[in-house]
C-alpha cells in the first residue's frame, strides 16, 4: 500500500464498516508497520491488509474485500500471502480481533486455522458488540 493507494482504501473501508478508519491510521500503516493492497486486473484495488509486526508475533489490524469483488477469494488470497511473508521473517504467531457477529469473517479464519483465544466486551462501538480475539500459530515450513 502507497500513499496514493489512500483515497481508494478509504472508500472501500467507508463502503464497509460503521466506523471506518480515517486516513492518518493508514498513513501510520503505512509508514510504521504493514501495508498491502490487492489490484485487479484494471489496476483498481479491491481488497487491502494492515497489521504490526513486532518480535515474532504479526496484529492483523485490518482486512477488507470491495463489496462488489467479494466472494471472489480476494481475502483469501491476502492472508494466503501475509502468512507466506511472516513465515520467511520467522514470525510464529498472528492475531486478530473479529466481531463476533461477523460469521463469513470468522470462517474465513477458521479456514486458516485460526481459533478462538478469548473475548473482549463491547470491543466494538458502531454499534456495540463484542470482539473474539483469534490466534493462528504458523508452522515452520
Amino acid at each position: 500500500m502507497l500513499k496514493t493507494d489512500l483515497p481508494q482504501v478509504l472508500a472501500i473501508e467507508q463502503q464497509l464498516f460503521a466506523d471506518p478508519w480515517q486516513a492518518g491510521m493508514f498513513t501510520e500503516e503505512i509508514d510504521k508497520h504493514e501495508a498491502w493492497v490487492a489490484i485487479n486486473e484494471l489496476n483498481q484495488i479491491v481488497g487491502y491488509l494492515t497489521g504490526w509486526l513486532v518480535a515474532d508475533d504479526f496484529s492483523l489490524n485490518n482486512i477488507a474485500v470491495d463489496k462488489s469483488f467479494q466472494r471472489k477469494k480476494i481475502a483469501t488470497k491476502l492472508l494466503k500471502e501475509i502468512i507466506k511473508k511472516l513465515r520467511t521473517r520467522k514470525c510464529k504467531n498472528i492475531f486478530l480481533v473479529v466481531r463476533e457477529s461477523n460469521l463469513a469473517a470468522i470462517r474465513l479464519y477458521e479456514k486458516f486455522q485460526f481459533v478462538i483465544i478469548g473475548k473482549k466486551k463491547e470491543y466494538y462501538q458502531k454499534p456495540v458488540e463484542d470482539a473474539l480475539v483469534m490466534k493462528l500459530e504458523i508452522e515452520e515450513k
